[in-house]
C-alpha cells in the first residue's frame, strides 16, 4: 500500500491533510507578522483564532462564489458577536443570557443544513473570547480588526488552497447511481451481471444517504438543495422498482424498449450531474419517456387480449400475468421522469419541469421570494418540534455553553476561554457520546499536557524554539482530531496552545497546568448538562421518527384512488416533512455511541414509505370507476387491498410510536378478498370491448401487483425495526458501545 492510499484510508479525499496545511502556511505567519512584527498581540491573538477555526473547524468549501459568501458571514457575524461580548463582559447574568441565545441560534441554524453547521464553532469561539476578556484589556476595535484580518486570510487561502465541495461530493455520488441504474438496466438479460451492477448501486446509495444525513446535507429552501434531496429519494425508489425487474426476468419485446429507454435517461441524468449534458436535456428525456410508456402500455393491453386466445379458463390468467410482468417496467418509466426532473432542478434549472400524468409532481420548485419564504418558515417551523432533535440539541449546547461561561466568570482562571472551549469540543448530543468524549478530552489534554511540560522543559522555554516547533505543533493540531481521533486531537490541540500561548506571555509550566485545569473544568461541565438535558440523545427519538414517517405512509396510501387531488398533495407534504425530520434524526443518531447503525438499515427501513409515497404522487393513473359492474368490482377490491396495506403500514407505526400521537384513527379495514379472480373476470369482461377498456382493468392489475410488493416490503422490515426499536429503547443510551455489527437479513 503506497502513502497515498495509507493516507486516504483514514483521511478520504485528504481533506484533514489539507485543512493542517493550510492552517500551518497561513496561521503561523499571520500570527508571526502581526506578534513579533509589529508587536500587536490582541491582534495576533484574534486574528490567529480566525483564521485556525476558518480553516480547520470551519472550512467552508464548494464553489467559489458561496464560499466567500460563507467567509464573509463568519467575519461580520464574528465581529457583531465580538462587540457583543466585550459590552457585557463586565456582568456575569449579561454574558451568560447571551451565550445561551447565540448558542442557541447558531446550533439551531444547523436545521438548514449546508454551510449552517461549520459557524457553530467560529461564533461560540468569537462570542467567550471577548466575554471573557474583560473590556480594559484590548480596545473593541482591535478585537474586531484581528478577527477580520484572521477571517479574510482564511478567505483567501480557502479560494487558492484545496477547497472540497461537499454538495458536488454527493451529486458526484449520485451520478454514479444514475450510472449504475443504467448499467444495471442495459445487462437485465444477464442476472449475474444485473446482481453486481445492483449491489453496487446499493452500496453507492448507501454512500449518499449517509452524506445526506450528514451535517453538512443540502436542506435549504433553495430549489437547488430541494432538488438534490428529492433525487436521492427518487434513486432510493427506482433502484427498489428496478431490482424487481431481475425476478420477473428479461423484459419482454413489449418492454424491452422501455427498459432502454430507461436506462438511456438514467444514464442522461448521471451525464447532467457530471456537467457533460445540459441539465435542460431533462425536457426531451421525459418526453421520450412517457411516449415509449404510451407505446408500451397499448402493446400491452393488445399482448395481453392476444394471451387470452379463445374462451377456455385460464385465458384471462393468462392476460393478467402479461400484465403484471410489465408494471415495474411502467413505474420504472414513471420514476426515470422524476430522476430527470430532480436532477435539472439540482442543477440549477429554474422553468418548471412538468412530469406527465402525475398528481402531485415534487420538482415544481422555484426561487421567488414568495417561495423561499415559504419554504424557509416551513423548515423553521419543523426544527421548532419539541422532540427534534435539532431543537434539543440547540438547548443543550446554549445550556453547556452558559454554564461553561459562568464557572469561567466566577472561578479564578487567567484564561477562562478554554473552559467554554472544552465544553465545546466535547459537546455531543446524548450523554453516553459527551461523557465518553469529555473522557476523552481530559485524557488527551493530560497527554498533551505531559508533551508541552516536557517540551518547555526540553527546550529551557526558548523562544526560538518554540518558534521553530510551533508549526508542527499546528499541523497535528489541525491533521489529528479527524485523521487519527479525537483523543490524539486533543492531545495535538492543548499541546499546540501551550506553546503558542507560552509565546503571547511567557508562563512557564504553569500555562500547561492551567490548560489541563480549565479543558477539564470544561469537559465536566458539558457532560453535566448532557446528563440533565435528553441524555438518550437523537437514538431515543429514532423509533418516534420512523413511526411518523410511516404513520404518514398510511395516511396517504388511503388518499389515493378516493381522495382528491388536493388532498394528495397535503399527503405528499406531510410525507415528505416527517421524512426530513427522520433524516435529520438518523444523521444525528449515527454519530452517537450504541448499537451499530448503517445507512443500509435506514434504506431498507423507507423502502415501505417510499413505495407509498410514489403511489401518493402520481406513480401509477388513477382507476376510473366508468366500465360496467365487473370492473367496479375489482376496483372495490382494490380499495379494499389498499386498505389492509395501509393498515400494515399502521402497525409498523405503533410497534415503533407506542406513545405516540396518532393521526385520527382510521377504521380497521375488513379482510379484503383475493383480487385475483375479480380481476380476470374484469378482464373478461372488458376484452370484447377493446384495448382502452382492458387497458383500464390493466391499471387496476398495476394497482393490484404495487400493493402485494409494498405488502411483501413490509413484512421484510422486521429485523431493522427491530433494531431500531431496540436503540430507541430508554436504557439503551447507558450504553456507551455494544459488540457486533447487526446485520440485515436482506438487500445487499
Amino acid at each position: 500500500m503506497t502513502l497515498v492510499e495509507r493516507l486516504t484510508a483514514r483521511d478520504p479525499d485528504l481533506l484533514n491533510l489539507r485543512k493542517a496545511t493550510r492552517a500551518v502556511i497561513v496561521c503561523v505567519p499571520l500570527f508571526a507578522i502581526l506578534d513579533q512584527g509589529f508587536h500587536l498581540g490582541t491582534l495576533a491573538t484574534y486574528s490567529f483564532f480566525a483564521s485556525f477555526v476558518g480553516l480547520v473547524f470551519a472550512d467552508f468549501g464548494g464553489k467559489p462564489w458561496p464560499r466567500i459568501a460563507a467567509y464573509v458571514a463568519m467575519i461580520v457575524i464574528g465581529d457583531l458577536v465580538i462587540i457583543l461580548g466585550s459590552v457585557l463582559s463586565g456582568t456575569v447574568l449579561g454574558a451568560a443570557v447571551a451565550m445561551f441565545l447565540v448558542m442557541f441560534a447558531v446550533t439551531f441554524a444547523t436545521v438548514f443544513g449546508g454551510y449552517a453547521p461549520a459557524f457553530i464553532a467560529p461564533v461560540a469561539l468569537a462570542y467567550s473570547l471577548t466575554v471573557l476578556e474583560p473590556l480594559s484589556a484590548a480596545p473593541i476595535e482591535l478585537r474586531v480588526l484581528g478577527w477580520s484580518i484572521g477571517g479574510a486570510a482564511a478567505l483567501i487561502a480557502a479560494l487558492l488552497l484545496w477547497p472540497v465541495d461537499r454538495r458536488l461530493a454527493l451529486r458526484q455520488t449520485l451520478a454514479a447511481v444514475c450510472d449504475g441504474l443504467g448499467e444495471a438496466l442495459e445487462s437485465i438479460g444477464d442476472r449475474d451481471a444485473a446482481e453486481a451492477a445492483f449491489k453496487r448501486v446499493a452500496d453507492l446509495l448507501a454512500v449518499a444517504r449517509a452524506k445526506a444525513s450528514a451535517p453538512f446535507r443540502p436542506c435549504s429552501p433553495l430549489s437547488r438543495d430541494i432538488g438534490l434531496l428529492h433525487l436521492a429519494e427518487h434513486l432510493e425508489q427506482a433502484n427498489d422498482i428496478a431490482r424487481q425487474l431481475i425476478e420477473t426476468g428479461p423484459p419482454s419485446p413489449d418492454d424491452a424498449a422501455l427498459v432502454a429507454t430507461c436506462a438511456a435517461a438514467f444514464r442522461e441524468a448521471g451525464a447532467a450531474l457530471q456537467g457533460t449534458v445540459d441539465p435542460m436535456a431533462a425536457r426531451e428525456a421525459i418526453a421520450l419517456l412517457q411516449a415509449a410508456l404510451q407505446s408500451d402500455r397499448q402493446e400491452t393491453s393488445l399482448s395481453a387480449i392476444d394471451a387470452a386466445g379463445g374462451s377456455d379458463d385460464d385465458g384471462a390468467s393468462r392476460a393478467l400475468a402479461v400484465m403484471r410482468r410489465s408494471t415495474p417496467v411502467f413505474a420504472l418509466s414513471h420514476v426515470a421522469m422524476w430522476v430527470d426532473a430532480a436532477a435539472a432542478v439540482s442543477l440549477g434549472v429554474r422553468d418548471e419541469i412538468a412530469v406527465p400524468n402525475a398528481a402531485v409532481d415534487p420538482e415544481k420548485v422555484s426561487d421567488r421570494p414568495v417561495d423561499l419564504l415559504g419554504r424557509t418558515w416551513r423548515i423553521i417551523a419543523r426544527g421548532f418540534a419539541r422532540d427534534g432533535v435539532i431543537f434539543r440539541n440547540s438547548i443543550r449546547a446554549g445550556a453547556a455553553m452558559t454554564l461553561a461561561v459562568v464557572l469561567a466568570k466566577l472561578l479564578p482562571v487567567e484564561h477562562g476561554f478554554w473552559i467554554t472551549l472544552g465544553a465545546l469540543l466535547v459537546l455531543r448530543s446524548s450523554a453516553a457520546a459527551t461523557s465518553a468524549t469529555a473522557l476523552q478530552a481530559v485524557g488527551g489534554t493530560l497527554a498533551g499536557f505531559i508533551v508541552a511540560t516536557a517540551l518547555l522543559t526540553f527546550l529551557h522555554e526558548s523562544a526560538t524554539a518554540l518558534w521553530i516547533i510551533l508549526p508542527l505543533t499546528i499541523f497535528l493540531a489541525g491533521y489529528t482530531p479527524g485523521a487519527v481521533g479525537f483523543l490524539v486531537g486533543q492531545a495535538s490541540f492543548t499541546t499546540a496552545l501551550v506553546v503558542l500561548f507560552t509565546l503571547i506571555a511567557p508562563a512557564g509550566i504553569s500555562t500547561a497546568v492551567e490548560r489541563l485545569e480549565t479543558v477539564s473544568l470544561g469537559a465536566v461541565s458539558a457532560a453535566v448538562i448532557g446528563l440533565m438535558l435528553w441524555p438518550r440523545g437523537a437514538r431515543a427519538a429514532l423509533a418516534a421518527a420512523l413511526g411518523r414517517v410511516y404513520r404518514a405512509a398510511a395516511s396517504g396510501l388511503r388518499a389515493v384512488v378516493t381522495g382528491s387531488a388536493e388532498h394528495c398533495r397535503q399527503r405528499v407534504a406531510e410525507m415528505q416533512t416527517v421524512r426530513r425530520q427522520a433524516d435529520e434524526t438518523f444523521g444525528v443518531a449515527l454519530t452517537e455511541r450504541g448499537l451499530h447503525l448503517e445507512p443500509q438499515v435506514w434504506i431498507a427501513l423507507f423502502q415501505p414509505p417510499n413505495l407509498a409515497h410514489s403511489m401518493v404522487s402520481g406513480l401509477l393513473p388513477t382507476p376510473a370507476p366508468s366500465h360496467g359492474e365487473a370492473y367496479a368490482a375489482a376496483l372495490s377490491a382494490t380499495i379494499a387491498y389498499r386498505d389492509r396495506v395501509a393498515d400494515a403500514l399502521q402497525q409498523v407505526a405503533d410497534t415503533l410510536e407506542p406513545a405516540g400521537a396518532p393521526s385520527p384513527a382510521e377504521p380497521a379495514a375488513p379482510p379484503a378478498p383475493d383480487p385475483t379472480p375479480i380481476l380476470m373476470a374484469a378482464f373478461d369482461a372488458a376484452r370484447p370491448d377493446g384495448p382502452d377498456a382492458v387497458g383500464a382493468v390493466r391499471e387496476l392489475v398495476d394497482w393490484n401487483w404495487w400493493l402485494t410488493y409494498m405488502e411483501k416490503e413490509i413484512a421484510a422490515t422486521q429485523a431493522e425495526v427491530k433494531l431500531v426499536a431496540t436503540v430507541s429503547k430508554p436504557q439503551a443510551w447507558l450504553r456507551w458501545s455494544l459488540p457486533g455489527r447487526p446485520a440485515s437479513p436482506r438487500r445487499g
